[in-house]
């Protein structure tokens, strides 16, 4: 009998959800190199199609040096050509100088969360750096009402809502 090939590890897991009923996974890709996340998510999305998948990268290594930066844009143009509901960039935020290269190489939505203040969430959406700012349920209703001042006024009743982190 011929051997059966396994799918790579995480697959197995992401089809048990979208089974149970998922409508989309987010692939963590923590501790991956890049080349066996590109694998996973390449089964990931002959199986269930792009825009039902996104991929969290945690602490993108670009503060240490241009060529960080190089390999974490090399890895974003990656993640792009295979046209992604999202790319969630999770923890420290990349430097400022770094940002603009970043989003150049990736054009689907972006999402970013971690340590930030309103203002800063506000800025980055504002400069559609980032399309969604996520912040952690523990940051609760003081983060809400900071938000809610910092805000433009006219923005619709309800448009900042506290959720489940």
């Amino acid at each position: 009998p011929r051997p059966r090939i396994q799918p790579p590890f995480g697959v197995a897991r992401a089809a048990a959800a979208m089974a149970a009923g998922c409508d989309g996974l987010e692939f963590d890709a923590e501790g991956l190199e890049p080349w066996r996340l590109l694998c996973r998510l390449d089964a990931a999305l002959a199986r269930w199609g792009a825009e039902r998948l996104g991929v969290r990268l945690r602490g993108l290594p670009v503060m240490d040096s241009r060529a960080a930066e190089w390999r974490a844009v090399d890895l974003l143009a990656a993640l792009n050509e295979r046209e992604l509901g999202f790319v969630h960039l999770a923890g420290p935020l990349p430097p400022g100088q770094a940002q603009p290269s970043l989003r150049a190489a990736f054009r689907w939505p972006l999402l970013v969360s971690g340590r930030m203040g309103a203002a800063e969430a506000i800025r980055l959406v504002e400069s559609r750096w980032a399309d969604a700012v996520g912040f952690a349920a523990a940051d609760g209703p003081a983060l809400l009402r900071r938000l809610r001042h910092a805000c433009p006024q006219g923005m619709p009743p309800g448009a900042l809502r506290g959720g489940e982190a």
